[in-house]
């Protein structure tokens, strides 16, 4: 498929045709996040331009476009809403983002009550995050507002939490809509 953003989790920006391996343990966050014995993938899921997978120890690793925060990087979004030529700088206005951890915990998402997450999902523009304590966690498109047209220095205003939804089973991401069923 196609890599321009590394959606693909291969940070060479080339596009692959044909089954390519992925080596997330020895590239995420650069070495820094690199897993821990006995540490596997068990879920991934792939949105528009980026994707996120789900490891054995409720962590959670995205990569891929970050233009709207979906990998839940915080950046300046002043460089893509002002761009006249998106596809030729599409690589650099994308904010393509190389496999990070996704930090969802107390200090960064009040409200949740833990640092695991037992699911990941992944829409157009943004992420969505099931976590143990039964909380469902959102980065990406429209946060803070909805337009798409804020800054997003801080990490902290990347989160937010569907409050009303508790002890979720299951979740769907579609283009504009999240469908999920509750117990």
């Amino acid at each position: 498929g196609r890599n321009n953003n590394i959606e693909l989790g291969l940070p060479d920006f080339y596009d692959r045709w044909a089954p390519s391996k992925v080596d997330l343990q020895s590239i995420a966050d650069g070495g820094e996040g690199s897993f821990k014995e006995g540490e596997v993938i068990v879920q991934i899921s792939a949105g528009n331009m980026h994707s996120a997978a789900l490891t054995n120890y409720g962590r959670v690793i995205t990569w891929g476009m970050n233009r709207h925060g979906q990998c839940g990087v915080s950046h300046d979004k002043a460089i893509v809403n002002t761009n006249k030529d998106l596809y030729e700088n599409l690589a650099k206005t994308a904010l393509a983002t190389p496999p990070t951890t996704l930090r969802i915990d107390p200090s960064t998402c009040p409200g949740v009550t833990t640092d695991k997450a037992t699911r990941v999902f992944t829409g157009f523009y943004d992420t969505f995050v099931l976590m143990e304590d039964g909380n469902l966690v959102r980065v990406g498109a429209g946060i803070s507002g909805g337009d798409n047209t804020n800054t997003n220095e801080d990490e902290e205003r990347q989160y937010l939490i569907a409050q009303k939804l508790k002890q979720l089973s299951d979740v769907a991401c579609g283009w504009r809509h999240v469908l999920a069923i509750a117990n």
